[in-house]
């Protein structure tokens, strides 16, 4: 118990001195390199929490030579989240290039706001993966009009399932077709249902299998993303009623299966997925061509006009 106290004491010291430094010394913190990254992450917070007075300091940060004190104010200035902070980093997208402005780009994607959206349009092609999901999301957010062909034409060409449902789920929104609450809540359900310390109620369970049965139409890629998602450890972990559910709906789900056939991310676990539908590789491909040159050519078509 002493022991316990000592160190909750010695934290609260550390904690106290380091609230009463000044903006430039916080600054100076955030390019503290260590194991834990408690000082540049309490600096951080610290900054945030000054709002608008941290703004100048952290708008001269984001030049600095320092890598670590460059992201940091740059995430410092993205959770602030005011016009000022945003101006500031997108003032300096368009003053910059390569991986500088990648970066800011990603941190503009944070919080998603209207001003950005030329940014997050641009960072379609960046060449960090993630930044690409948070542009697109961010795009989703947004409801931008601007990026809807963009958005379906990667649809339409990816091999990368994560990509695929990210760029699915913004189009959705921005065509106001986002899944309705009660299939929401069904899939959530169940995808947590997987994790459960605790006796599922399978009342529920049952009801909710059959609103995603009576739905699959439109819910076919939450489902799918919802199989592939869940890993403990090497080792892919899905739920049996969610596999089920898949299995029910048929060659409808090999399009989506194959997406994540040809990801290299998620090859395994779709390769365990099509072993446990008791189902061939080549079965789900052929599935996958056949559709998706129908889906090519309508995309092309519907280009022309």
């Amino acid at each position: 118990m002493k022991l316990l106290f000592f160190a909750i004491c010695s934290v609260f010291v550390i904690l106290t001195a380091i609230a009463e430094k000044t903006i430039p010394q916080l600054i100076e913190d955030l390019g503290v390199k260590e194991s834990s990254s408690h000082t540049c992450n309490t600096a951080a917070s610290l900054l945030v929490q000054k709002h608008e007075k941290a703004i100048p300091y952290l708008k001269k940060a984001i030049s600095n030579p320092n890598k670590q004190i460059r992201s940091s104010a740059m995430r410092c200035l993205s959770n602030i989240n005011s016009k000022e902070s945003r101006k500031v980093l997108i003032d300096a997208s368009s003053n910059t290039s390569g991986e500088m402005r990648s970066a800011l780009a990603y941190y503009l994607a944070w919080h998603p706001n209207k001003d950005a959206e030329e940014i997050y349009i641009a960072s379609l092609n960046d060449k960090t993966p993630h930044h690409r999901y948070r542009a697109i999301n961010a795009l989703g957010k947004i409801k931008s009009v601007k990026a809807l062909e963009k958005l379906k034409n990667i649809i339409a060409t990816t091999k990368s399932w994560r990509l695929y449902y990210t760029a699915f789920c913004a189009v959705r929104e921005i065509e106001n077709r986002s899944l309705k609450q009660k299939l929401f809540d069904a899939l959530i359900f169940m995808r947590r249902a997987q994790y459960a310390h605790y006796p599922v109620n399978k009342e529920k369970l049952k009801k909710f299998a059959f609103i995603i049965r009576e739905n699959m139409d439109s819910v076919l890629p939450d489902l799918l993303n919802a199989c592939l998602a869940p890993v403990k450890g090497n080792r892919f972990h899905r739920d049996p009623d969610l596999v089920t559910l898949l299995n029910d709906a048929g060659e409808d789900a090999y399009p989506y299966i194959a997406i994540a056939l040809n990801d290299l991310d998620n090859k395994w676990k779709a390769e365990a997925l099509i072993k446990e539908l008791g189902i061939s590789k080549k079965s789900v491909k052929s599935g996958y061509y056949r559709d998706n040159w129908l889906y090519s050519l309508r995309y092309w078509i519907l280009s022309l006009f």
